[in-house]
């Protein structure tokens, strides 16, 4: 799947758990999460807490 990208990644981490894998583009990060993970750490929540202060 990886190897689909343009870019190739400066680092990958999380492939082996497979709950959130991190793609790291030095300018530009990728997170990828299962739908359990992604509720768990609301991220989306975090970053609008931040833009509202």
């Amino acid at each position: 799947m990886l190897d689909e990208f343009y870019d190739t990644p400066v680092s990958i981490d999380g492939l082996k758990n497979g709950r959130w894998i991190l793609l790291d583009y030095a300018e530009i990060m990728v997170h990828i999460f299962i739908p359990e993970a992604r509720t768990y750490y609301r991220l989306e929540k975090l970053w609008a807490d931040i833009e509202n202060n």
